[in-house]
Order: C-alpha cells, then sequence, then structure tokens
C-alpha cells in the first residue's frame, strides 16, 4: 500500500467524522465522491496498464574516463490518457571494481508522448560499466494505484577508455638477437637480409654495388638496386598483470601505462604480444599488436577478463603455454613487486631482456643490465613514463 493511499485512508477518516458532525448535504456529497474516487483511479490505471514501452536511446559505447557519460531511456505512452508519476529505477554496475550504484528518474508523460529521458554519469575509472533498467512505476494522476513494468532490454554497456599518453619514446631496448629465427618479413619496411628481397629503385649515390640488380638494369638502361627483406620481430612480449585492488586511482594507473607502452611500442614499429590473464578460467589470452591502432579496441577486450587473485599471474599461466625462449624483450607491467616480479625477473638471460613496469607510489628504479625496474606514480602516468628511456 503506498503513502498516497494511506495518506487518503486518513483523509477520508476525518472527513466522515466530520460530515456526520456537521450533516449538510453538501458535505456528504463531498463524501461520496471521496469514496468513489478510488474506484475512477483503478479504472484509470487498468486503461493505462500495457500502454507504456521503453527502449534504450542514443548512447555511445565507449567513453573517455573522467567524461560524462550520457543514459538516455525513450518512453512511449501509447494511451490517450496522460500517466501520473512515472518512476524509472536503473542501476549502474562497474564489473571490474564490483560496485553497483542505483538511480531513479521521476517524470510524467501526456497522452501519446514519445519523450527521451537523459542524464549524465560521471565514469571516474577505466573499466566496463553495465547499465540495466530494473523497473518502470507508472502512477495514475492521484497516485493512489500503480503498476510496475519490468524490464526486459538488455542492459547498456559502455567501456570506459583508459587515457592512452603520448610518450616520446618507448621503453624499446635493441637486442641483437631478436630477428634470429624469424621467417615473416616486413611488407612495409625495408632491411639487410639477403636471403629475402622486399623490392626494387633506382640507383641512390652511396648505394652498395653488390645490390645492383642486373638483369633489370639491362632491360631498362638505368640502375636498379634490390631493397632487402626486413624480418618482421616477434619477440617482443608485453605481460600486465591486473591484480584486485580497492584503489582506483592504481587501477587507473595501471591500464594507462600499459595501453601507451602498448602504443608507443607499435607507433616506432615494434610488433608485439600483450598477454594479459582470464581471472576466470586461470588462463592467458594475447594479441598480436602491429599498429598503434589496435591498442584503443583492444581495452574492451582485456577489461572483459576480470581482475585477478594475488596468487595469480599471467606470467605463469603465458609463458608455460608459450616457447619463453622466443621473446627478447619483455615487459611486466603490474600494480606491486613481489614473487610475479622475481619470476618474470629469471627469464631474463644473456639474449633476453626484461623491463618490469610497477605502477605504485614507493619504489626506486634499479637496472641490472639485463633486467630492469620502473616504478611509475599512478596518478602522474604520463610525466614518469617520459622520464624512462630504452636503449634505441
Amino acid at each position: 500500500m503506498s503513502k498516497r493511499f494511506i495518506g487518503y485512508l486518513l483523509f477520508l477518516f476525518i472527513y466522515f467524522y466530520l460530515a456526520m458532525i456537521f450533516c449538510n448535504y453538501g458535505c456528504y456529497l463531498i463524501l461520496y465522491l471521496l469514496f468513489a474516487l478510488p474506484f475512477f483511479a483503478l479504472a484509470y490505471i487498468l486503461l493505462l496498464r500495457r500502454k507504456l514501452l521503453f527502449s534504450w536511446g542514443r548512447m555511445e559505447s565507449a567513453v573517455a574516463r573522467g567524461e560524462n557519460a550520457t543514459i538516455s531511456v525513450a518512453l512511449r505512452n501509447d494511451s490517450f490518457l496522460p500517466t501520473g508519476e512515472v518512476l524509472l529505477n536503473i542501476t549502474v554496475t562497474d564489473e571490474l571494481m564490483g560496485t553497483v550504484i542505483e538511480e531513479k528518474k521521476s517524470f510524467a508523460l501526456a497522452g501519446h508522448q514519445l519523450r527521451t529521458v537523459s542524464f549524465q554519469l560521471c565514469l571516474s575509472h577505466a573499466g566496463i560499466v553495465k547499465v540495466s533498467v530494473d523497473s518502470v512505476r507508472v502512477y495514475e494522476p492521484l497516485g493512489l494505484f500503480r503498476y510496475t513494468i519490468q524490464s526486459e532490454i538488455e542492459p547498456a554497456t559502455y567501456t570506459v577508455m583508459p587515457e592512452i599518453v603520448e610518450l616520446p619514446s618507448s621503453l624499446w631496448r635493441h637486442n641483437p638477437y631478436a630477428y634470429i629465427g624469424e621467417e615473416e618479413y616486413s611488407k612495409e619496411r625495408p632491411g639487410d637480409d639477403p636471403s629475402e628481397m622486399f623490392g626494387t629503385r633506382e640507383y641512390r649515390p652511396g648505394d652498395k654495388q653488390n645490390r645492383i640488380h642486373w638483369n633489370l638494369t639491362a632491360k631498362q638502361d638505368e640502375l636498379i638496386v634490390k631493397e632487402l627483406g626486413l624480418p618482421v620481430d616477434y619477440s617482443t612480449l608485453v605481460l600486465l598483470d591486473m591484480h584486485k585492488t580497492k584503489d582506483e586511482t592504481v587501477l587507473n594507473g595501471l591500464f594507462d601505462t600499459a595501453f601507451s607502452v602498448s602504443k608507443a611500442l607499435a607507433a616506432e614499429d615494434h610488433p608485439h604480444t600483450l598477454a594479459w590473464l582470464d581471472a576466470e578460467n586461470n588462463c592467458a589470452l594475447s594479441e598480436r599488436i602491429m599498429k598503434p591502432d589496435q591498442v584503443r579496441p583492444l581495452a574492451s577486450v582485456v577489461f572483459k577478463a576480470g581482475l585477478s587473485e594475488k596468487d595469480q599471474s599471467v606470467v605463469s599461466a603465458f609463458l608455460t603455454e608459450h616457447d619463453r625462449d622466443r621473446y627478447k624483450n619483455i615487459y611486466y607491467i603490474s600494480t606491486d613487486v613481489g614473487e610475479n616480479v622475481e619470476s618474470v625477473l629469471q627469464i631474463s638471460r644473456v639474449d633476453a631482456y626484461v623491463t618490469c613496469v610497477c605502477v605504485s607510489t614507493e619504489g626506486e628504479d634499479a637496472d641490472n643490465g639485463e633486467w630492469r625496474i620502473y616504478y611509475v606514480r599512478p596518478d602522474h602516468v604520463a610525466e614518469d613514463l617520459a622520464g624512462k628511456r630504452g636503449n634505441q
């Protein structure tokens, strides 16, 4: 029973008492009308029943962290009768942090009206946010009766993008062992591998004589030289550990760091494999990154893997399933220094460099030649990463 109906009964009781005292025709007439009101209200709400439809309005699927997302719900009243109060119950769930926020919006609809109800939601950290309409409560104008529409529409999903900063240089380190054993050659960049020809071009002063293509030179009456192939380097590996934390700032810094490093590597023509852990199935997932524009769309895929426990790590999950000797430049990005960092440092060897990037407010950088540990403050990612240098 609603508060309004209880208020109506209380008012009816008081008025009935007063009508018995004054005993005039006008009081009795009003009393009869008050008795009849619930029946009119009930008939009204029955005519409105199943006449209200709703769906999601136009919304973006991705939004930058810190920006406001516009939540829009389109409602249509197919009845000729106007509604009383319409109460929209919405739940906002952060899939990574597990937090739930409930929102309520109140409005009214005229007869045969189509209306879009919108409100702003500030999304403060990267991840996946699901917005669902739990129910819609419709009251008749007096507010004595209502009916509830249970939602059948699928939740709307937002990907809150990390802040991918432009770095002056990546953390990449030149490794002479990187191309050994690679059998795929670049279609965009020439190199020095005599076993594979990238293409041909006109002779330029300074070109070596042994690169002249004599058959084409004889046919075209001008010097033509060979451009040799460059093996594609797939030996760079980026390992991302996403451990559970209650600190949103640290989690933001982790994602900003990981995707900024990945984009910087791709921008400098360093193809690499980005690997992360599927927390539920405790298995490693990975994606090969060739170009910078592949990084941003990958964020939603990474977020769906969820946050893992402290005793879970992408290091053991990935390297037990893949040939660790293939990777010559390994980057491990995490939020803490512990056993996982120690295990990944054990991979460092004469022909492999390991760089650990820890997103933390405490710690000092360390460099032992074959391995390095860099610390990045979660709220100063752009500044701290810009200060780190690789060995080009």
